[in-house]
Order: C-alpha cells, then structure tokens, then sequence
C-alpha cells in the first residue's frame, strides 16, 4: 500500500475570475493535489469537480483550458503549457484571455 505524506503533496490556491467564477460562485478553490502535479493535473481536478466549466472555460478534453480562457502563475507569467509543474505555495489564476484589455 502506497501512503502519501503531507510533505508529498502541492498545496496551492486556485483563483477563478470571469465566467469561471459566476459559474462555480466560487472566487478561490485551494487544493491538495500529487506532488508533480502538471497544469494539466489542476484543470482536470477543476473539470471533475465543477463539470459546468467544461466546454466553456475547460477544454472538452477536460485537461486544457479553452482558447478563450487564460491561466496565470503568481501574477508573473501566462503559461499554457499542459506540462507546467504547479508547485506548494503557487496561486494558479484561470480568467479570460482577455481580462485588463
């Protein structure tokens, strides 16, 4: 049996702003999630828990974020690359692509 300790997990605080959060009525989400968790691992965890967001903010792969939708780390880089680590401590914003424009 695989036990996982507190230290081999991520945790980190997801930020919903736009469509995202008028859907989820939620405006942060923290999260447990594997260590070596991927952008990818984040949004899938989103899409299973607010299936709403599917289609609209999240991909129908339900591992991507749909064209119109943006994903920050920290406040200091847009990333889209599905295979970003999200590391203990990261504030993950997804909003639209066009927020602040």
């Amino acid at each position: 049996m695989d036990s996982q300790t507190v230290t081999d997990r991520v945790h980190c605080v997801v930020e919903l702003f736009g469509v995202a959060r008028l859907l989820t009525k939620t405006k942060t989400v923290p999260l447990e999630l594997p260590e070596g968790t991927t952008l990818s691992c984040l949004v899938s965890v989103l899409a299973e828990r607010w299936p709403i967001l599917v289609g609209r903010v999240i991909g129908r792969d339900k591992t991507s974020l749909v064209s119109g939708c943006a994903c920050n780390v920290n406040g200091r880089e847009f990333v889209r690359d599905p295979g970003t680590q999200i590391r203990t401590g990261d504030n993950v914003l997804i909003l639209p692509a066009d927020a602040g424009g």
